[in-house]
């Protein structure tokens, strides 16, 4: 399978985030990202949460490379404070002229309060090193740090044990009662995106760039989130 398959596991291993970070109040959310218009590297997501447990399932690929997982999240306070975070994810692959293959790996996280608004959050993937048709999934380490004021902004740095670090930051900023508007980078990539909300529902819209791969386009539809929460649409 070699380093093509490894590159896109590296590819679809930020579909994920935090497993600590899961909300208690009931949220759906259904996304899909193209980037620089490829369906090669398309990714529809749908998610389920509910009282600190979260449910997804995430597709990425096309019929040459084409991945499924399905995860299971737990998020456990520890204090008042500090949140640990769990996911069990199964993972299933398919190659043109290789079949299916498919594993299982797991996930950890921790986020909490630092002070005031400031905030941070800890997560690894894959670290007991699973494999899949005997390519190791993405080993990843995410670091984060995040205010929630009037204006929320998140920076941190991903790393990967055979990619460089990948450093990024995010803004989303309310401009009215129902309307946010979102700003980013990650690599070599900008983005900005608007949000908007109809009661408990919402929708939102992203569009990046790339200086060498162009642009890239993605959508989301919820229900039960806060328009600031759902802004990161990160490749």
């Amino acid at each position: 399978m070699g380093p093509f398959v490894s590159f896109m596991f590296f590819l679809s291993a930020f579909a994920s985030d935090n497993p600590a970070d899961v909300p208690r109040k009931f949220g759906l959310k259904v996304s899909t990202l193209r980037p620089f218009g490829l369906e090669a590297l398309e990714r529809t997501e749908v998610e389920v949460a509910w009282r600190g447990w979260r449910t997804r399932a995430w597709k990425f690929g096309d019929e040459r490379y084409g991945e499924f997982q399905v995860a299971l999240d737990r998020a456990t306070p520890l204090g008042e404070k500090v949140s640990f975070g769990l996911r069990l994810r199964a993972v299933a692959v398919d190659i043109e002229g290789f079949g299916r293959r498919m594993g299982l790996c797991l996930d950890l996280g921790l986020s909490g309060a630092l002070f005031g608004a400031w905030s941070f959050g800890l997560s690894a993937g894959n670290p007991l090193g699973s494999k899949v048709g005997g390519e190791r999934l993405p080993q990843d380490l995410r670091m984060e740090v995040s205010y929630a004021g009037d204006v929320k902004l998140k920076v941190g740095v991903e790393k990967e044990v055979h990619f460089p670090p990948i450093f990024w930051a995010e803004v989303a900023c309310p401009a009215a009662e129902e309307l946010c508007l979102y700003t980013g980078a990650s690599g070599h990539e900008v983005w900005a995106g608007v949000g908007v909300s109809f009661g408990r529902f919402l929708l939102v819209y992203r569009t990046g760039y790339h200086r060498a791969l162009g642009i890239s386009q993605g959508i989301c539809l919820g229900y039960g989130y806060d328009l600031e929460e759902v802004g990161d649409f990160r490749l």
